[in-house]
């Protein structure tokens, strides 16, 4: 879909990555849009501990703020 507009969900993004991306990215390039970050908050919560999974819930309620 579209670019991410909000400062807000980049540092998110670079969160998720720089925090989870071994571990739970390892199989995704993530892209600053809104259908590549559900996937991310999906990797995370898949893949990741309960510090991942809080960081996809936050993606989740930024996404659905901002749409």
């Amino acid at each position: 879909m579209g670019e991410i507009w909000t400062v807000h969900l980049q540092n998110l993004l670079d969160a998720a990555v720089g925090r989870f991306g071994a571990r739970c990215l390892w199989n995704i390039r993530p892209r600053p849009t809104r259908s590549s970050m559900r996937v991310v908050a999906r990797q995370l919560k898949t893949y990741g501990n309960l510090d991942a999974w809080r960081l996809a819930a936050e993606i989740e309620a930024e996404l659905d703020r901002a749409t």
